[in-house]
């Protein structure tokens, strides 16, 4: 059987990031990413290096917050 909801919805449901990456058309021409928590916080738009610099942090465990 096919799953049932939005992409995002799927992830949330499961847990398996802890944020997501929002990138819309402001975003997009501005060159920025905004990022979603995953208790629905959702972080000021940063320069796309920026959030870069960050989930790779996260990653890597040298980092528990964005």
């Amino acid at each position: 059987a096919p799953v049932r909801g939005t992409l995002g919805a799927r992830i949330r449901s499961h847990h398996l990031v802890p944020y997501q990456a929002v990138i819309g058309a402001r975003e997009a021409q501005s060159g920025t990413v905004s990022l979603r928590l995953r208790p629905g916080r959702t972080l000021d738009p940063v320069p796309t290096h920026e959030a870069v610099e960050r989930v790779v942090a996260t990653a890597a465990g040298l980092s528990h917050q964005l």
